[in-house]
């Protein structure tokens, strides 16, 4: 029986190519083959559900630039939350201001930008990274942040709503002088804070890099 073009996509990623996949069915019965053909869809149907989309620094420009753009991917990932990775890091980055239009992504990295000060809309992010970012002196709002990294963010000085962070990195954050509201990060590095010199109150803390 003729196959579905549509159907053959993951069969001919498995077999090697078309031509491949086409003499392979013929030792199959007609029964089998819709076995086969079933199986392929729901393994398609399952990447689109497990992918994760890591976009270059460009395509992160333009899905912060073109709602488009961002419609378009929207309409591809079935999750934001949970499949998709932006990362804008470098000195041309200084035009972003605005974050709420990338507070519904699983990992961000945000490197040199510093018009933005506020990263409350940033709270549902599972991944952030926040690198030479002047303007920003709050982040009590993160505190439900998986994986929190603040580096050169050299206005913040207060970390006390941090405590329930899973995996928190601290770098070259000069501000920072008190951190015994930490105690309960379950990974924790400390470098080049030299505001920090009492780590006394981080006796629970379960991984604690100096």
């Amino acid at each position: 029986p003729p196959i579905p073009a549509a159907a053959l996509t993951l069969l001919e990623v498995l077999a090697g190519g078309m031509d491949v996949t086409r003499y392979l069915l013929k030792f199959l019965t007609p029964r089998e083959q819709r076995t086969l053909l079933n199986t392929s869809r729901r393994l398609a149907d399952m990447k689109k559900h497990l992918l994760f989309w890591k976009l270059t620094m460009n395509q992160s420009r333009i899905f912060y630039a073109q709602p488009s753009f961002r419609s378009q991917l929207e309409a591809l990932v079935h999750d934001p939350s949970q499949q998709l990775g932006l990362r804008f890091n470098d000195f041309n980055s200084n035009g972003i201001i605005d974050v709420r239009r990338l507070g519904a992504v699983h990992s961000l990295g945000l490197y040199y930008c510093p018009g933005i000060t506020d990263v409350g809309a940033l709270r549902n992010v599972h991944t952030l990274t926040l690198d030479s970012c002047a303007g920003i002196t709050d982040v009590s709002d993160l505190r439900n942040v998986h994986t929190l990294t603040l580096d050169s963010c050299t206005e913040i000085t207060d970390v006390s709503d941090l405590g329930s962070v899973d995996t928190l990195t601290l770098a070259g954050c000069p501000g920072i002088t008190d951190v015994s509201d930490l105690g309960s990060v379950s990974t924790l590095t400390l470098r080049e804070c030299r505001g920090i010199t009492d780590v006394s109150a981080l006796g629970n803390v379960h991984t604690l890099y100096l």
